[in-house]
């Protein structure tokens, strides 16, 4: 099953990454892949499987009321590519239309200050550094910004 496979791909990449993203990886695997594939078999997982969780994933939730960032889907979908391509090199399965899947990346405009705003908190960090010492180095950077 999908769930076996994953879980023997969890175990392979340990070694080689770092212990938060490893467990990262795993609350991922069980909170948000896991319980929308199922008991699938791997080979059931196709294109439109992936799509499917994609969009799962990203659609509105009736408890939360909005369904998962684009980021965190696009975290998901990587795990599943690497599942499925793992899956693939210890030949469990031969299809790979479930790697074209993507998701796009919502990305949100940055709001640069004025010249105005920018100058109202130069003053204000300003008066507030000076008041503490250890931020000497800091306020110094700031005004060298500034200038």
């Amino acid at each position: 099953s999908f769930t076996t496979i994953a879980k023997f791909w969890l175990m392979s990449i340990k070694p080689s990454v770092k212990e938060s993203t490893w467990i990262k990886y795993r609350n991922t695997l069980n909170c948000q892949i896991i319980p929308r594939i199922g008991v699938k078999n791997i080979s059931e997982i196709d294109y439109e499987t992936v799509f499917g969780i994609c969009s799962d994933m990203l659609s509105i939730n009736k408890d939360v009321g909005k369904g998962l960032s684009s980021k965190t889907v696009s975290d998901a979908l990587s795990i599943i590519k690497a599942i499925i391509k793992y899956a693939e090199r210890m030949k469990f399965i031969t299809d790979r239309t479930a790697l074209d899947v993507s998701v796009k990346l919502k990305t949100s405009q940055l709001r640069v200050f004025s010249h105005v705003e920018e100058q109202i908190l130069f003053e204000y960090l300003s008066e507030k550094l000076d008041y503490r010492p250890e931020l000497a180095f800091t306020k110094s950077l700031i005004l060298c910004e500034s200038s």
